[in-house]
């Protein structure tokens, strides 16, 4: 089974790939869009939630290469920001000049630390008809300091709950592959699809 995933994030993309090995799915092969598509693949996320933004980036996807397309829209909800930066994660982080330090110079001296990470995954088929989505979410706490060199985005500042004395940064990458919202929404995913 061929899934071409509707993102062009080399870092997600080689988290797919991870997952996929990990999880034992040598079943599925993941295509990047830019391998089907080689115009630009810049889908305006408009939507509310991270599963309108990922359906639209599906969507998409299966409209430009007419096969099997999966989308993931992800983000950080950090509770001393009153769960911001939610589906502007991305954005948001941009938008820093001093990157995660602003972030950390954002929530300050906060005592509650708690955050976590969120995937949603939505599958679309070839005619552009939604075959499955699922959500999963992974927590920890937010970190005083940036930490690690490992993965991208938040994961510097952020302590797993299932290892609270590391940053997600500074896990092995299949560690962090085994446990992430990611993972999980992918495993949750097609363990659907078998029922």
């Amino acid at each position: 089974m061929q899934i071409i995933i509707a993102s062009t994030n080399k870092g997600k993309l080689e988290e797919f790939e991870l997952i996929k090995k990990l999880q034992g799915l040598d079943h599925i092969e993941f295509k990047n869009i830019n391998d089907i598509y080689h115009g630009d693949f810049d889908v305006e996320e408009t939507g509310s939630s991270y599963y309108e933004n990922a359906l639209l980036k599906a969507k998409a996807a299966a409209k430009i290469t007419n096969k099997l397309c999966l989308a993931d829209d992800s983000g950080i909800e950090i509770e001393a920001l009153e769960n911001a930066p939610g589906i502007y994660t991305s954005r948001y982080l941009k938008s820093k000049a001093n990157g995660l330090i602003d972030v950390l110079a954002d929530i300050g001296d906060n005592s509650n630390r708690k955050c976590k990470f969120i995937c949603t995954l939505v599958l679309i088929d070839a005619n552009g008809q939604e075959l499955k989505h699922v959500r999963a979410e992974w927590h920890g706490l937010i970190a005083n300091e940036i930490k690690g060199s490992q993965g991208f985005g938040y994961d510097p500042i952020v302590h797993p709950n299932e290892y609270p004395e590391k940053t997600v940064a500074e896990l092995s990458e299949e560690l962090k592959n085994t446990l992430s919202h990611r993972a999980k929404a992918v495993s949750k995913l097609f363990a659907e699809l078998k029922t």
